[in-house]
């Protein structure tokens, strides 16, 4: 190669008003799309601008480029309610369903019905109509008993204009809603998504009552708590009534003095708080602490007559010792 690359500008790359093919190959090789450069024209006339601008080194490349292609995405793409999702005060997985779904990803019966992967099937819930997005989030007649709930929850009618998949009512610009109201509404279909695929492949039928209380748990939880604390609740989102009553169980001392602090609660699909106690026990190790804890908790529910069906403890050893010893 005659250029040297260090002195080498971009002027050197143009000639006559278009690129130095030869000189372009010898710097890049076969890594350019030379069939597009052979017509693409270059004003001399008009005054350079920046591209992407320089970042500092935290900036990584993908993100760059990212920002560039999206800066003028509002000449591109008029509907605003793209970036709103982000802004809703939900959990991550809530965002990405609702944005799967805005881009008609969610696999219904009809969506692998016309991707020729399955027959064209009823909706699971009421079995009167195609499992179609827009059935399935607004007009099944089981579903529309979710949204008259949520109604009298907010103390305002709730009605898709345009319908629920079309994304109107979480448009800034076209929606009634507040972004409280939008992010009810996105937890709400996450739940219903979620309660359909459990009648799917586990055969089992949720409390679908259930469902706008704990959307509104989900929302109020990410709107009044700080960062911190988001997901402490979440947990109870992703079971079943059939996994409740669920009992959360930890300690806290010192390994020095011997001395721990144990608590627990139990509560129920709606977090609802059935009952809850502490005590203070005596031990050599955290593990022993955490099984005294476990065993305290147990104890309690056992003379008051109650019953747990899920237990959450935060010690992984002491996980696998009941596991294998349940084995």
């Amino acid at each position: 190669m005659s250029y040297n690359l260090d002195s080498l500008r971009v002027s050197n790359l143009v000639l006559e008003n278009s690129w130095n093919l030869n000189l372009l190959y010898e710097v890049f090789g076969n890594n350019l799309n030379f069939d597009y450069l052979i017509n693409d024209k270059i004003s001399s006339n008009n005054e350079n601008c920046w591209v992407w601008y320089p970042k500092s080194r935290k900036h990584k490349l993908t993100s760059m480029v990212y920002a560039h292609f999206n800066k003028d995405a509002s000449t591109l793409n008029p509907w605003d309610g793209w970036a709103n999702i982000w802004r809703l005060k939900i959990g991550p997985r809530p965002k990405h369903f609702l944005w799967l779904l805005l881009h008609n990803g969610i696999k219904t019966y009809d969506y692998l019905y016309r991707l020729n992967l399955g027959p064209q099937t009823f909706c699971k819930f009421c079995n009167l109509d195609v499992e179609t997005s827009e059935h399935l989030f607004n007009t099944c007649t089981k579903v529309q008993l979710i949204w008259n709930s949520v109604s009298s929850a907010l103390g305002k009618q709730v009605n898709f204009q345009g319908g629920f998949s079309s994304g109107n009512w979480l448009s800034p610009a076209l929606s009634e809603y507040t972004k409280y109201d939008q992010s009810v509404f996105a937890v709400v279909a996450w739940l219903i998504w979620k309660a359909r695929c459990i009648l799917v492949f586990q055969n089992e039928i949720t409390d679908m009552l259930a469902i706008p209380i704990r959307a509104i748990n989900h929302v109020r939880e990410f709107s009044q708590t700080s960062s911190s604390h988001h997901g402490k609740q979440l947990i109870l989102n992703n079971f079943t009534f059939t996994d409740n009553p669920f009992l959360f169980v930890s300690s806290a001392g010192s390994i020095e003095n011997g001395v721990f602090g144990a608590g627990f609660y139990l509560t129920d699909t709606n977090s609802q708080l059935i009952c809850a106690g502490s005590c203070s026990n005596c031990a050599d190790s955290v593990l022993e602490a955490d099984a005294l804890a476990l065993s305290s908790a147990l104890g309690s529910l056992f003379a008051s007559d109650l019953q747990t069906c899920t237990i959450f403890i935060a010690n992984a050893e002491l996980y696998y010792i009941i596991k294998d010893g349940a084995s």
